[in-house]
């Protein structure tokens, strides 16, 4: 076996590797992506022993086919999972950007137009949670204190809008966390 044919699965193994990384970065959550990273960077260091003449068993070869098939399989299922909770989201109409770009609001449909019936749908929907929030902080409250668990409610409500609309972030951290 020379050099040149022994350097190319580590060179194939560190390709897909690095293809991965780069998908990884728009897919996996947070949390996932130290799991993988690790596994990818035991499977190149792997790879790698094996390209300078440690070679492997069969059967370490045969498990790091395992690992890389069950690697590929993860990720299809994010990108699955990751898609059907967009096309949820453009279902409840979340907007994506708001500079104009045609997939800003429709990021699946984007030659569908989006019309003033749409927008104004999404408007009276954000009045009935903003209605709900503040008669659910009065419910919690006791009869006497309705009134004022009203007014604080409405006043967290007003400065968590001047807050997302003053564009701090706080609003798409709690927005993202669920």
């Amino acid at each position: 076996m020379t050099d040149e044919n022994r350097a190319s699965p580590y060179q194939r193994l560190d390709d897909w590797a690095r293809q991965i990384g780069i998908y990884l970065d728009g897919t996996c959550s947070p949390g996932e992506m130290p799991r993988l990273r690790a596994m990818l960077a035991e499977m190149r260091r792997e790879a790698q022993e094996e390209a300078t003449g440690q070679t492997t068993t069969p059967d370490e070869t045969a498990r790091l086919r395992q690992q890389v098939a069950k690697l590929r399989r993860e990720l299809t299922s994010q990108r699955w999972n990751n898609e059907r909770r967009s096309r949820q989201l453009d279902a409840l109409g979340v907007v994506w950007c708001s500079g104009g770009c045609s997939g800003g609001m429709l990021r699946y449909e984007p030659d569908r137009e989006v019309t003033a019936e749409m927008v104004a749908a999404l408007v009276v929907n954000a009045d009935r949670a903003m209605d709900w929030y503040v008669n659910h902080a009065g419910k919690a409250a006791a009869r006497g204190e309705r009134s004022r668990a009203w007014e604080r409610a409405n006043a967290r409500l007003r400065a968590a809008i001047a807050a997302a609309l003053a564009g701090d972030g706080e609003a798409d951290d709690l927005a993202r966390s669920g």
